[in-house]
């Protein structure tokens, strides 16, 4: 099985800095959150098609929901089959992509 690398775009870059800055009253709360999306992130490499076809792009894009707290997080990535590669392009709370329902 041939290697995945991940890429992260500026867009990504800019949202996992926005979740620690959420987190910077409470910075063990948001290591722990940083934390385990970078696991999810990993895990992505092992199993690129763990995420659902994002419905909105009629699939050109996968989503990756990770819990966390009361919510949890969403990744909107690309996998690249063919080059082995894996795009993030963002990161959202739930209650911001809309996935999360009270």
């Amino acid at each position: 099985m041939p290697q995945i690398t991940l890429f992260s775009t500026e867009s990504a870059i800019r949202n996992i800095e926005q979740i620690r800055d959420f987190y910077s009253d409470i910075p063990d709360v948001g290591r722990r959150a940083i934390e385990t999306i970078g696991k999810n992130l990993l895990r992505l490499t092992q199993f690129p098609r763990i995420g659902k076809p994002n419905p909105e792009d009629q699939g050109t894009t996968r989503l990756l929901l990770i819990e966390f707290g009361a919510s949890g997080y969403v990744v909107k990535y690309r996998y690249l089959e063919t080059e082995h590669k894996i795009i993030i392009l963002g990161i959202r709370n739930f209650r911001q992509s809309g996935f999360y329902e009270s």
